[in-house]
Order: structure tokens, then C-alpha cells, then sequence
């Protein structure tokens, strides 16, 4: 028997929108058909994912390791009108499709009519789409006229499906996932390091999970968290001792605690929302009468009030600090620019007075020929100014570098490394602000023409640093495309 995995998608309310579900761009557009009718809700939504951990392009991934880790995941379901929640459960499947089978029918080039459908997911989707987006029809028959097309294409959609999962979404987001019980014959690779296999068990597991996280993504905006930190909360194995709702309180709770630790303002804002979706959840299952089954083993007593004051006093200290220092590096750059305007061109080091200037600068003239005191007229000079203006919304706080996306990559591809192979990594990475702060202590001791080698080193230092950040998951595969361009097999090597 197949097993079965719960979930829950958060949320604060207590209380899913069904007719939301679908609206996502994350992390890519979804496709979606969401009717409503006397009957109930039809929901339809499919979407294209990348899996096996691939950092990396699509078509780079094929090459290399000979396998596409792009997925179309597809989700239908309906729900009734019946019960004292009207609406409260949405009963239908998720089935996932490889890419390479997601392919558009051909037309007969005569009539132009579409052929092929039966062996074509997208020409039966693009059929339903077509018919029911298509058409000017009243809601309500939009709906029925849904309801009809899915009950009709049913059959030939776990047909062309490599994996089917039965699923079951609650109004409180409660999620029920089970296998069913057929599986296509094809290769699968959780993981880049992994070589592609038929589905077994373990991948099957994996996949659940996957249905889970796109099922999350597609009824569930991220807020307090970056959208690709799904794994917050995971699906668990249905048991007696309900310890899928015990491990998802540990979850969220970790979560909490490690935003807590890393104290930058942004992460202590993050950590109070989260402990909204803590404070929901335990309220959903108290309501729910899961800690009272028979055999349930459930953890439900947190020192919320205690954490959230805590936290909160974090954020004011931290808030503190960082009104101070907005305001020296707001008084330190207008000291400057106020001398700068008060010199006269020809008395700046450095400077060539510029046509046009008179002998009482501007501020404007001011800061010109500041600039051209600082940067030479040429592309090393006109990159610092701009690795100097990227750097001010960073000094300010107003975005922070660790979030985003190439420097989680890098953090995910490290996640596997030891500690000190990790620490050497951020030390090469680090190196340029290292040789950067050494020339502006020292730089001015130099001469003219060493220092303008040096200066030429640290921009393109810096340079090559954000390209490596940016470029790191390839750079990290070079050793596989070498292998692929020898002849070789790339997993080979790891086995």
C-alpha cells in the first residue's frame, strides 16, 4: 500500500482562499482555470519546475549531465457545497509530466486543425484552455463546462502522467498526499550528484514532497522568507502518533530561532511573521481535534509572548544602531561634497579643471571634479563608480547581499562541503575587499604609475568577484562539462 504524506499549507487567517489558488508567479508563471459554480469550485493549474537541485540552465543541465530537470507540474481538483464549511475540502490529483513529453501537438497544415491530442498533455490542456477561456460564457457555465472537460480528460491525463498523487486541501490547509497506484517507467534524479534511475520509493517520497511544495507555492504567498526557502515546512508520513503536525512545529520553530540568532533587521521582522504561522497552526490543530486523537503525541505549548518580546527588543536595539549610523554616513558624504564645492578646481589633487567652470565652483562643479579627482577617465574609473553607487543601497541597509539569490545558490551548493572547504571558498571570494581595503590605506604612499596598477588590480578583483558570485553554480560544474567535453561520463567520477 502506497503510503500516505500530510502537510500544511500555511496561512494566518485559519482559513485557505480557494478562489486564489493559482494566482503565482513563483517560480514561475502558472497557468490557471479557477471556476465556481452551484455545484462547487473546478480548479486547474499546471506549471513548469525545475528539479534536481539544478542551479544552473536548463539546456547547460542537458549537456552536461545528459538529463532534463524540467517538470510540468499539473493540479485539478473540485469540492462541493455541502457540510457546514461549504467548500471546506478540495478533492483531486497532481500529476507531473517530464518537459520533454510536454510538447505541442502539430497541425494538419491543410485544415490547421490540431493533431495528436490523445499523446499531447499540452494540446489537451490548450483544447480545455480554448474552450473554457476562450468562449464568452457566464460563470457558471464556464465551471460546468470545466468540470466536464476534466472528468472527460481524466483517464488520458494519468495516462501521459509520469507520477499521479491523490491529494486532499483543507480549508485550514491541511494537505493529504498518497501515490497512486501506477508509475511510469522512467529515470529520475533527486539531485545533481545523483545519477538517473528508475523511481523507487525514495523518489517517489521526493516527488510527494515536490507536489507539496507546488501546491504551497500556488494556494500560499511568501511573506517573512525568501520564495525559495520552501523546505520551511515539509510533507511528513501519515501515522497514529500524528508527528507530521509535531515535525512541523519544530520547523516553523527552527525557523524562528535561526532568523533570531542571525539579528539583522530584516531576519527579526521575518522572525515575528513566522511566529504568526506558529501561533495559526497551533490554533488550526487545537480546532481541529488532532491532539486528541487516540495515540497522537503532539508538542503544541511555545513561550510565544516571551519569544515575540524578546525579538522585539532585539529590533529596537537593532534599530537604534542603525538610525546612528544612517547618520554619520549621511554626514560624512555631505562634508565632502560641502568642501568640494568650496574648493576651487585647480586647488583639487589630482584634478583637471573642467571647460566651462568658473572660478567659484558649484556644488555640481564641485562633485565633477571630485569625481575626477577619484576615478580616471577611463573603464576602471567608470566600473568603481559604479560598484561605488551599488554599494550605497547596501551601506544604508536597504538591501541585503546574503538574500539574494547567487549568494543562496552559493550557500545551497555548500550546504555539502566541509567547513573548511567552505571557509576557503569565502576567503577567495573575500580576497578583493581584503586587497581593496590595503590600497586605500596604502595607496597613497605609492607612485603615480604603481598606483594606477593597483588601482587597475582591485577593480578588476572586484569585478571578477561579482561575476564569480553570480556565475559560482558553473563555475562549480567546470569540472563536470570537462569530463562531458572529454567524452566522459560527469557522475562517474562520484561513484
Amino acid at each position: 500500500m502506497a503510503p500516505t504524506f500530510s502537510a500544511w499549507i500555511p496561512n494566518v487567517a485559519g482559513r485557505l482562499s480557494f478562489s486564489h489558488l493559482g494566482q503565482t508567479r513563483q517560480p514561475h508563471p502558472c497557468e490557471t482555470l479557477n471556476e465556481d459554480d452551484t455545484l462547487g469550485r473546478v480548479v486547474l493549474s499546471y506549471q513548469e519546475r525545475v528539479l534536481s537541485d539544478a542551479l544552473v540552465g536548463p539546456s547547460y543541465f542537458r549537456f552536461v549531465y545528459e538529463y532534463d530537470p524540467r517538470w510540468i507540474f499539473m493540479f485539478s481538483a473540485t469540492s462541493k457545497k455541502e457540510g457546514k464549511d461549504r467548500i471546506g475540502l478540495l478533492e483531486g490529483k497532481v500529476r507531473i509530466y517530464r518537459k520533454a513529453d510536454w510538447k505541442v501537438a502539430e497541425h494538419d497544415p491543410q485544415t490547421g486543425e490540431r493533431l495528436g491530442t490523445a499523446n499531447c498533455p499540452q494540446a489537451v490542456m490548450e483544447t480545455i484552455f480554448d474552450h473554457v477561456d476562450g468562449e464568452e460564457l457566464p460563470p457558471v457555465d464556464r465551471a460546468a463546462t470545466l468540470r466536464q472537460h476534466l472528468l472527460d480528460t481524466d483517464a488520458v491525463l494519468d495516462r501521459l502522467a509520469v507520477f499521479v498523487i491523490k491529494c486532499e486541501i483543507a480549508r485550514t490547509g491541511f494537505v493529504t498526499l498518497s501515490e497512486s497506484n501506477r508509475r511510469r517507467d522512467v529515470e529520475f534524479a533527486s539531485s545533481v550528484t545523483d545519477r538517473p534511475a528508475p523511481l523507487d520509493d525514495k523518489a517517489a517520497r521526493y516527488l510527494c514532497n515536490q507536489a507539496y511544495f507546488f501546491l504551497k507555492d500556488i494556494a500560499h504567498v511568501h511573506r517573512h522568507h525568501h520564495p525559495r526557502s520552501d523546505t520551511i515546512t515539509a510533507a511528513y508520513a501519515s501515522d497514529r502518533e500524528e508527528s507530521w503536525i509535531r515535525e512541523t512545529q519544530y520547523s516553523i520553530h527552527r525557523r524562528v530561532v535561526t532568523l533570531r540568532r542571525n539579528a539583522s533587521a530584516m531576519n527579526l521582522y521575518d522572525s515575528l511573521g513566522i511566529m504568526a504561522y506558529m501561533a495559526s497552526f497551533a490554533k488550526i490543530v487545537e480546532e481541529s481535534k488532532a491532539s486528541s486523537k487516540e495515540g497522537a503525541k503532539i508538542a503544541l505549548q511555545y513561550n510565544l509572548p516571551e519569544l515575540e518580546s524578546s525579538i522585539k527588543a532585539s529590533l529596537e536595539s537593532r534599530r537604534w544602531v542603525r538610525v546612528q549610523t544612517n547618520l554619520v554616513l549621511t554626514a560624512i558624504p555631505a562634508l565632502l561634497i560641502a568642501l568640494a564645492s568650496l574648493l576651487k578646481p585647480a586647488l583639487v589633487p589630482g584634478a583637471t579643471p573642467a571647460p566651462n567652470i568658473e572660478a567659484n565652483p558649484t556644488l555640481f562643479d564641485g562633485v565633477r571634479q571630485a569625481a575626477a579627482a577619484l576615478f580616471p577617465p577611463d573603464l576602471y574609473g567608470f566600473l568603481s563608480i559604479i560598484f561605488c553607487l551599488s554599494l550605497v543601497p547596501v551601506i544604508y541597509g536597504w538591501i541585503d547581499p546574503r538574500r539574494s539569490i547567487p549568494v543562496m545558490n552559493i550557500k545551497r551548493i555548500m550546504t555539502v562541503w566541509s567547513r573548511q572547504r567552505q571557509v576557503t571558498i569565502w576567503l577567495l571570494l573575500a580576497s578583493s575587499a581584503f586587497v581593496g581595503s590595503g590600497y586605500l590605506i596604502y595607496g597613497a604612499i605609492l607612485g603615480t604609475a604603481t598606483r594606477e596598477i593597483a588601482w587597475k588590480i582591485v577593480v578588476s578583483m572586484v569585478v571578477g568577484t561579482g561575476l564569480g558570485i553570480v556565475f559560482f553554480p558553473y563555475i562549480f560544474t567546470v569540472p563536470d562539462l570537462w569530463q562531458r567535453l572529454r567524452g566522459r561520463d560527469p557522475l562517474a567520477r562520484r561513484t
